[in-house]
């Protein structure tokens, strides 16, 4: 992994969902960072003193694919004191401070297996950024995506999933999405993100790996239910968010 570097950064693009829910866009300074899909960065609203500790900050799944420009992608959804002065406080044309890259959360052994991704919400920020770099690769891996949502305003990957039904020839995907109707491209079910169809869908898969991301409780749920159907644990792979 390479080592974490701190970076300013300016908030170039906000894109609101739901009062709760945004995606922030930076831009970095200097070198672009270095990371993996599926990795993670601390954020800070504060200013950095070189001299001084690192300021109190917030870690976030990164959205976008590694590349060789100075953009960041995060999804951040308001669900404390930090997360609602971030709101409240920064703008397009604000500075922040991030430290990057973190996490073991990554996708190195996905690329001759299959991936089944699992997430519910604002987890599904990692696997936007490992379908974008699949996207922009010549890998073609078999992926297997199940994704549940509230409602249709925070089904915020329907460019990029119809982005991946097009050039993706291994590429399937289930969405559920709790509140009906609504209009989208493609089917979804109704209701709750359903683990029992996953194990039903992907049991057989004997080299599959299942990576669950989302509300702590969601995964500690799935994580027993895919144990339990005799799938093993060492091919089970977690983000855990607050």
């Amino acid at each position: 992994m390479a080592s974490p570097r701190k970076l300013r950064a300016q908030v170039v693009d906000i894109k609101e969902y739901i009062p709760t829910v945004r995606s922030y866009k930076l831009r970095t300074e200097g070198v672009p960072p270095r990371f993996k899909p599926g990795q993670f960065l601390h954020l800070s609203i504060y200013e950095y003193d070189p001299s001084f500790n690192w300021p109190e900050s917030r870690c976030f799944s990164i959205a976008n694919a590694p590349n060789a420009d100075n953009e960041i992608d995060l999804v951040i959804s308001k669900k404390g004191e930090y997360t609602s002065k971030i709101f409240e406080q920064v703008e397009i044309g604000s500075y922040v401070w991030i430290k990057l890259p973190y996490g073991v959360f990554n996708f190195d052994e996905s690329i001759g297996a299959t991936s089944v991704l699992i997430a519910g919400g604002t987890g599904v920020s990692p696997y936007m950024s490992f379908l974008r770099y699949i996207l922009s690769s010549a890998y073609d891996p078999k992926i297997k995506l199940y994704y549940g949502v509230k409602n249709k305003n925070v089904f915020m990957i329907e460019n990029l999933i119809n982005e991946c039904r097009g050039k993706l020839q291994n590429f399937t995907h289930s969405f559920f999405i709790e509140q009906d109707p609504v209009s989208l491209e493609f089917d979804y079910k109704v209701g709750f993100l359903d683990i029992r169809q996953v194990i039903i869908e992907t049991k057989h898969l004997s080299d599959a790996l299942y990576y669950l991301s989302g509300p702590p409780q969601m995964i500690s749920v799935f994580e027993e239910k895919l144990a339990a159907s005799g799938i093993e644990r060492n091919n089970l792979r977690f983000d855990k968010w607050e």
